[in-house]
């Protein structure tokens, strides 16, 4: 069984529904693409029973860290979050289950999950206290690395045989908002040196202060 990524489609903007029958990227840039691809491919030809799962953005305050990755996510993406406690439902149900083997498939949370990047990160700036428009929009890539949202009957067809969705995107954004607590009230404080330590992780708007 094996964890891939929904980064193996290399989906655009414009195009943003994604079917396990699309094609993968065939020249992904990016070494986190291009390994996921290759081992696909390992798995499938190697003759042993499989089942692959694309998995989308996963979701898990654990992760909720601002790294240099974020900024190579086009702003006007859309993204298909599922909680991290769902992905592991999933996998657990999955070894148990006699449907799945020597499939592939997309593994997402569904349509209550599903949200623009742009929206998702201003909502995290907002429960941190930060406001909506902390980061300014330039220190983001116009294109990039994309994400998407799942075909719906595919995910529905899923969730049947697995019963792994549990978690809503608000209900991220309550553990989130338990996860902050206190450290809100900081906000007024710390956003200055916050937002220094953010942007110097983005190389795009580096580059425009260079020029600058």
């Amino acid at each position: 069984m094996f964890t891939s990524s929904a980064a193996v489609y290399g989906k655009s903007i414009e195009n943003t529904i994604i079917k396990i029958s699309d094609p993968i990227a065939s020249n992904p840039k990016d070494v986190y693409t291009y390994t996921k691809i290759e081992a696909e491919k390992l798995i499938i030809n190697s003759g042993v029973d499989y089942c692959i799962f694309r998995i989308s953005y996963v979701a898990s305050v654990d992760m909720l860290k601002f790294r240099p990755i974020m900024f190579h996510i086009p702003l006007n993406s859309w993204l298909e979050i599922i909680h991290v406690k769902d992905v592991a439902l999933a996998i657990v149900n999955a070894l148990e289950s006699d449907e799945v083997w020597g499939k592939i498939f997309n593994l997402g949370g569904g349509k209550a999950c599903q949200i623009m990047y742009r929206e998702n990160l201003s909502d995290y700036y907002e429960m941190m206290g930060f406001g909506r428009d902390f980061i300014p929009e330039t220190a983001f890539a116009k294109e990039g690395l994309y994400c998407g949202i799942f075909n719906s009957q595919e995910t529905q067809d899923l969730q049947k045989i697995l019963k792994f969705q549990r978690y809503k995107l608000q209900d991220f954004y309550y553990e989130v908002k338990k996860w902050i607590g206190f450290k809100k009230h900081l906000a007024p404080i710390i956003k200055p040196f916050a937002k220094w330590y953010i942007l110097r992780k983005s190389e795009i708007y580096k580059k425009i202060k260079k020029k600058i």
